[in-house]
C-alpha cells in the first residue's frame, strides 16, 4: 500500500496545485482543463476513498488504525470540493453485503431511473448527471441518520473550501468542483460505473476490466476480485487473478 498511499497523497498535492494555475485561466479554457486533467485526478482520489473505505490504509484491528484510515480518508476527500468520504463508506458496505438488493444498495438505479433513461439521448444525460444521482440517491432511497465522522467530514472540508476560495478565488474552486463533477460523468475514468455492474449477461451483476486505466484507478477493474475480497488491496487483487488463472486455465 506505501505505492497507493504516495499516489493518493501526490494526486491530492497536484490538485491543490493546479488550484493557482486555474485562477490564471480564463473561464473558456478552465472548463477543459478541469475536464482532462482535474476529472481523472479527483476519479483518482474517490478511488482513493474507495480503498480506504474497505480499511485498506491502515490495519484496522485496533481503534487508532480505523481512526487512521477515518482521518487519511478526509484528507482524499479535500481536493473532490464535495464532502462525501463518509458518507460514501456508510453507504458503499450496504453495496457489498447486500449487492443487487433495491433499497439497501444504493448504488442501483431506482425503478423511475430504468423507466425514465431508455432513449440513446436519455442514457447520455443520465451519465452526465451520474454525479448528482449518486449523491442523491441514497439520501432519497435510503436516508440514514448523520454519523459524528460525517458532521466532521462536513467541516473539515467546508474549511478547506474557504481556505481555496480565499487563496485562489472562484476559479480555484471551480477547478475542484468541476473536476469532480465532470470526472464522475462522461469521463474515461467513469466508465467503471457503468462497467462493473450494470447487467450485460443475465445471471452476472458484476464484471472485470483489466485494461491499462486500473494503473490510476487503485486496479478498481478487477472488479468480480474486489468483490470477493473485499479486504485485499487493489494493489493485490492481480495476484487473485494471476492464481484463479493458474488454478482453473
Amino acid at each position: 500500500m506505501l505505492l497507493f498511499s504516495y499516489v493518493r497523497y501526490d494526486f491530492a498535492r497536484h490538485q491543490i496545485g493546479m488550484c493557482y494555475l486555474a485562477s490564471q485561466l480564463s473561464w473558456a479554457l478552465l472548463i477543459p482543463v478541469a475536464y482532462l486533467i482535474g476529472g481523472a485526478a479527483n476519479c483518482n482520489l474517490q478511488l482513493a476513498m474507495h480503498e480506504i473505505s474497505h480499511n485498506l490504509a491502515f490495519k484496522a484491528t485496533t481503534k487508532g488504525g480505523m481512526t487512521a484510515n477515518r482521518v487519511l480518508s478526509l484528507v482524499a476527500n479535500l481536493p473532490l470540493a464535495l464532502p462525501a468520504a463518509i458518507s460514501f463508506r456508510k453507504y458503499h458496505l450496504d453495496h457489498h453485503r447486500c449487492q443487487g438488493h433495491d433499497v439497501v444498495d444504493v448504488d442501483l438505479p431506482t425503478e423511475w431511473e430504468g423507466w425514465f433513461f431508455r432513449s440513446p439521448a436519455r442514457k447520455l444525460l443520465w451519465c452526465l448527471l451520474q454525479p448528482a444521482f449518486y449523491a442523491l440517491r441514497p439520501l432519497i432511497v435510503n436516508p440514514k441518520p448523520l454519523q459524528a465522522w460525517e458532521a466532521v467530514n462536513i467541516a473539515v472540508q467546508l474549511t478547506f473550501n474557504w481556505g481555496i476560495y480565499q487563496a485562489f478565488g472562484a476559479k480555484g474552486l471551480a477547478y475542484l468542483l468541476l473536476g469532480t463533477l465532470l470526472g464522475m460523468g462522461i469521463h474515461p475514468t467513469a466508465y467503471h460505473f457503468i462497467s462493473e455492474h450494470c447487467v450485460f449477461e443475465e445471471g452476472h451483476e458484476t464484471y472485470s476490466y483489466y485494461g491499462w486505466l486500473n494503473a490510476i484507478m487503485y486496479n478498481v477493474g478487477y472488479h468480480n476480485e474486489h468483490h470477493d475480497f473485499p479486504n485485499v488491496p487493489g494493489s493485490r487483487l492481480y495476484k487473485v487473478t494471476s492464481c484463479v488463472r493458474r488454478c482453473f486455465c
